[in-house]
């Protein structure tokens, strides 16, 4: 897995969640309760654990904190001893594997066969839609969202695309965004079949997400043969994302920061789509290309339409001021 701090954040939050839920009996409400505030992290923090399932999680969590891979592991290999089936220890062995795709893979996938062992089929119908609102297959999703980045950095992309299917229908809120990825997936594939009935399924506040306008685009273009709302879908992808405009003109490439200083969430957005649109460039190029030189084309002629507008504008403008000089000459 990269190493990026902000993959840790939402784990601690996880974490916080967690511990409230155990120490109260109850799920952590921001409505109610609000923000985590010191005497509540002080409260949850000092929970003891109630049995060796609650012990290996909460070592787990302290894991993906620890300062090298190998505390990981070992962390992670001690979670194990106590609670053979914690999903989540598998996932930060596979979360320490920073040079071994395929090692993570493996890891995250036996991770996931353990949660099938703990959980019964009944479980997963029973919970359908909610997995991200339950302490205990929080760590479930987490384990899928690694496992599908992994599996497209492996070029695996049957197996994304099938992982991603299955992270939808188990999280109807779609937390980790997998919609878009699928839908860059799908123009990886050249899969408009499915990118079309996908894109119909994004709410109207969602659909201004790089990858669906990208994809509503690429559909417009090459399914609808609608240039019209090709551009328009493209138009509003440049708007939305300075550093998306600046890369599709040629100004912008995206450079890891030595400083370690974290891109802003506008550059990281436009980071994230840039390493999915280079996936969609190398599988599908030549309709890829073909996408960008319609683009071309036609903010070439959108350009010299304004510019003659401007043209037109300021010539009428002199006629005005002409008749108008002439008509006050003539009183």
């Amino acid at each position: 897995m990269p190493e990026d701090p902000r993959l840790i954040e939402p784990i601690m939050m996880e974490k916080m969640f967690y511990l409230f839920e155990k120490t109260t009996g109850r799920k952590f409400d921001f409505s109610i309760d609000g923000e985590p505030d010191d005497i509540l992290e002080e409260k949850v923090n000092s929970y003891q654990p109630k049995n060796n399932i609650e012990s290996a999680q909460l070592l787990v969590y302290n894991g993906y904190e620890a300062d090298t891979h190998n505390e990981m592991r070992e962390i992670a290999l001690k979670a194990l001893e106590s609670d053979s089936l914690c999903c989540d220890a598998y996932t930060l062995l596979g979360f320490a594997e920073v040079d071994d795709a395929e090692k993570a893979l493996e890891y995250f996938k036996m991770g996931e066969t353990l949660f099938h062992q703990r959980y019964s089929d009944s479980y997963f119908k029973e919970n359908e839609g909610e997995f991200m609102n339950a302490v205990e297959t929080m760590p479930y999703m987490r384990n899928l969202n690694y496992t599908i980045l992994t599996q497209e950095a492996l070029r695996r992309y049957d197996e994304a695309i099938e992982t991603g299917r299955i992270m939808v229908r188990l999280n109807k809120e779609d937390s980790f965004r997998i919609k878009n990825r699928l839908a860059m997936l799908y123009i990886v594939k050249d899969d408009m079949e499915n990118l079309m009935p996908l894109l119909e399924s994004i709410d109207p506040e969602n659909f201004n997400e790089p990858e669906i306008l990208f994809g509503a685009s690429f559909v417009s273009y090459f399914h609808y043969q609608d240039k019209t709302a090709a551009f328009k879908y493209a138009n509003a992808l440049f708007e939305r994302n300075e550093y998306l405009d600046d890369f599709f003109a040629g100004r912008y490439v995206p450079k890891r920061d030595v400083s370690g200083n974290l891109p802003s969430s506008e550059e990281s957005e436009a980071k994230e789509f840039i390493g999915m649109f280079s996936k969609v460039f190398n599988e599908n190029m030549e309709k890829t290309k073909e996408w960008m030189t319609f683009l071309r084309e036609s903010y070439s002629a959108q350009t010299h339409r304004t510019a003659s507008d401007e043209r037109r504008k300021k010539k009428n403008k002199r006629k005005t001021a002409k008749a108008s000089r002439r008509k006050n000459k003539k009183r």
